[in-house]
Parts: C-alpha cells; sequence; structure tokens
C-alpha cells in the first residue's frame, strides 16, 4: 500500500474523487503490507505507524515499508498548487533518504529480493542498519517469521556511521495478540556507538510479536530505523 495515510488534498478529492484507504482495504490477505514513510516525517508516518500497531494487536501479519514519492519529484518535491498559475517546493521526498533495508537468501537474485520483502525480511530507515532475528529450537529466524515456540533468543545488530550519528536509544515491543496497546520489554538508552550487538531472551505464554525500534544521536532531525516484527505462537 503506498502511503495509505497521507492526507488527500482536498482538491483532488473533490475532483478526482480520490479516496482514503480503510481499514478492509489494508485488510486484504493480497497486501503484503504499508509503505509508511513517504520520505519525511508527517502526519502520514505518525499516523501509518499507529495504524500498523493496530493491526498487529488485532492479529494481522502486516509488514512495513519505506520510500520516497521519486516519480516527478526526485531531489525536491514539487506540485502544481494552482494549474498553470502557481508551483509549491519543498525539500523533503529527498530519492534515496529512507529506504527498505532487505536481507534476501540471495542477493544476485531479483526474485529472492521480492520474496524478502513480501515475506516482511526488511527494515525501514533513513540512516542505520537493523538485523533483527531469534533464535529458536536451533533454528534462527529472520524479521517477518512466525514461530511455533514459547521461547527464544532476541538478537539486535545495528550499525551506524559518523555521518548518521551515534546510536543513542534501543527499544523492542512486544505486542500481544488481543491488547490495546504494545509493551516495553528491553530498552538499551545511550550506549553511544557505531556499532552494536545485543542478545535478549524471551518467553511468552500468549501469540504475540516482537519489533525493534532505534533512534541515533542527532540535533538536526530524526534518525531512526524500525525492523519487522518476528511472532511466537507458543505450543505449550
Amino acid at each position: 500500500a503506498a502511503h495509505p495515510y497521507n492526507p488527500v488534498p482536498i482538491l483532488q478529492r473533490i475532483f478526482f474523487k480520490r479516496g482514503k484507504w480503510n481499514l478492509n482495504d489494508v485488510s486484504h490477505d493480497k497486501l503484503a503490507g504499508l509503505q509508511i514513510i513517504n520520505g519525511e516525517i508527517d502526519t502520514g508516518f505518525i499516523n501509518g505507524i499507529n495504524n500498523w500497531i493496530k493491526l498487529l494487536l488485532s492479529g494481522m501479519n502486516k509488514y512495513i515499508y519505506a520510500g520516497n514519492d521519486s516519480h516527478g519529484n526526485f531531489n525536491i518535491y514539487r506540485q502544481i498548487k494552482i494549474p498553470m498559475l502557481k508551483l509549491f517546493e519543498k525539500n523533503n521526498q529527498i530519492l534515496g533518504k529512507y529506504r527498505t533495508g532487505v536481507f534476501p537468501n540471495n542477493k544476485k537474485d531479483i526474485e529472492s529480493v521480492v520474496d524478502a520483502l513480501k515475506n516482511g525480511n526488511c527494515f525501514v530507515t533513513n540512516g542505520p542498519l537493523l538485523n533483527f532475528t531469534c533464535d529458536a529450537s536451533n533454528i534462527n529466524y529472520k524479521m517477518g517469521n512466525k514461530i511455533a515456540n514459547h521461547r527464544g533468543k532476541i538478537n539486535i545488530h545495528i550499525i551506524s556511521t559518523p555521518e548518521f550519528g551515534l546510536i543513542n536509544k534501543i527499544i523492542v515491543y512486544k505486542g500481544e495478540i488481543g491488547a490495546n496497546k504494545e509493551q516495553e520489554c528491553f530498552t538499551l538508552t545511550k550506549p553511544n556507538k557505531y556499532e552494536i550487538i545485543k542478545y535478549y531472551n524471551v518467553e511468552t505464554t500468549k501469540d504475540c510479536y516482537f519489533r525493534c525500534e532505534v533512534s541515533i544521536h542527532c540535533v538536526k532531525e530524526k534518525i531512526f530505523a524500525l525492523s519487522n516484527p518476528i511472532w511466537f505462537y507458543p505450543v505449550i
């Protein structure tokens, strides 16, 4: 779903009958997930995060993606404000600023890349790399995977660079299916490193998921990375 929660301009609603994505739209079985970041931190992103979490807590397996409206924008955002009279420009939606990081089984095979995206083995970022996996029953599970077990060891690997800044905060969220909100189950504040590897043991008696958020210390803008979830369906 391409930026489903970005506000629709009133003129487009009136003249082109452009509508908004609703719950039935984003819940469709053939829809893998949502492009919640469209080139900038805006209301579309905030609404996208909140609605994605609601979908996860309701039991849906949906993934997140990032991108930029590069068709016509590339390195500057430009739209027609008044046809034939006025253009509107801003320095957002810069091509390549917000990205989806993918972990395909075969980096040289485009089908493998597409499969990794479809299966949620990817993360969104505007800076650092984030790999979020889990070891359970002698198997290494990736983002987007579902585990038929009640315990596991979560592995967090983050890499930043001086270009983006030092790692400032790591949070692992747990969401129990049917709950009203997520819980912070692991937090690490100000490790002040460019690379970090952490392990965290988890155990549950209820169907749930775990996901990770990373923020980078930067005074100019929000630099971050978000993982896709790993689900637990315990057999007890």
